[in-house]
């Protein structure tokens, strides 16, 4: 198992190289391959089901317990009913801010657990004091982070795997495509199609999976691209096809069809706000930006790109 999908599903590197870091004279793209998958998947939720089983399967091997980061979101919740609906034993994580920083998002945390019956363990954090200690500097260069918001479920994999003995799982690498206005239409041919639809990487969540390959932390830190099958089987629901084949015009992205999605397979999942965890800490985090913006000075904000239809062939089994 490599850090984060099973047998290298997702490549990512620089001027040719596998999981290589950026050059930073050069500036070399952002480049992505993903694997093809070996079968026809099944449903969305099958695959999770059958992702959150290779999980447990290898923290049996590596003599670990499975730890499910529960975020307050959508995807971390689907990834909890995930191993819950396998019957299969796991724990959820999270970290607490001080003086309720994230509140917003505990308030969900809390709703889910006791909804579930499950334990939570919590790690506190003096989100203002953390940002100036050097552990959140070290996490920040390693990384190469762009968002200081990412950096605590940093903290959190280190402990899981160095302290507590277990396999850091996060609801990561979720489809995301979007729709542009197609150059050729723009520019010479008004009869093309008007827009296209494109498969987006972002450089920047990968901070995730430099900090585990920089820490040599193994877990499932892209659970919904862990194999291939389980990105098709987004790519393939009904509702992701009527999207990108321009059947809807006010959708932009798959963004909120991925939400309807999850709502389908999971109809109790409650309606939120989508958070991304700084909202209360703003400040802090720009005021660590501000500080240590001469640590680094390229940004990590590339776009690896590929159209949808190219895509899903490049997934679809022979």
């Amino acid at each position: 198992m490599k850090p984060y999908t099973l047998d290298n599903n997702l490549v990512y590197g620089y001027n040719n190289g596998i999981f290589n870091p950026n050059d930073k004279i050069k500036i070399d793209a952002l480049q992505c391959s993903y694997a093809r998958a070996q079968r026809i998947p099944r449903t969305f939720q099958e695959e999770c089901h059958a992702v959150a089983k290779l999980l447990s399967v290898e923290s049996q091997r590596l003599n670990r317990t499975p730890m499910v980061f529960l975020s307050g979101g959508y995807d971390s919740e689907v990834v909890a009913k995930s191993f819950i609906e396998t019957n299969l034993d796991f724990q959820l994580v999270t970290f607490r801010f001080k003086n309720g920083l994230n509140r917003h998002e505990m308030y969900y945390v809390d709703k889910f657990s006791k909804r579930h019956n499950l334990n939570v363990m919590y790690v506190d954090i003096d989100i203002q004091e953390w940002l100036v200690n050097p552990e959140a500097l070290e996490m920040f260069n390693i990384s190469h982070c762009h968002f200081p918001e990412m950096l605590p479920h940093m903290k959190l994999m280190d402990i899981v795997w160095n302290n507590w003995n277990g396999l850091p799982i996060l609801g990561n690498g979720d489809l995301y495509v979007s729709r542009e206005i197609n150059p050729i239409w723009r520019l010479y041919d008004n009869n093309a199609e008007k827009y296209v639809w494109n498969y987006l990487e972002y450089e920047y969540i990968l901070a995730w999976f430099r900090f585990a390959i920089a820490k040599q932390i193994l877990g499932g830190i892209g659970f919904f691209q862990h194999t291939p099958e389980i990105t098709l089987s987004m790519i393939l629901e009904p509702e992701i096809q009527n999207v990108c084949n321009n059947n809807n015009q006010y959708r932009m992205s798959s963004r909120s069809t991925k939400y309807l999605i999850y709502k389908k397979y999971w109809p109790d999942l409650e309606d939120r706000i989508k958070y991304d965890g700084g909202e209360l800490s703003r400040g802090l985090h720009y005021k660590f930006m501000f500080t240590h913006t001469m640590s680094r000075m390229i940004p990590y904000l590339d776009i690896w790109k590929e159209s949808f239809t190219q895509f899903q062939n490049r997934l679809m089994p022979l």
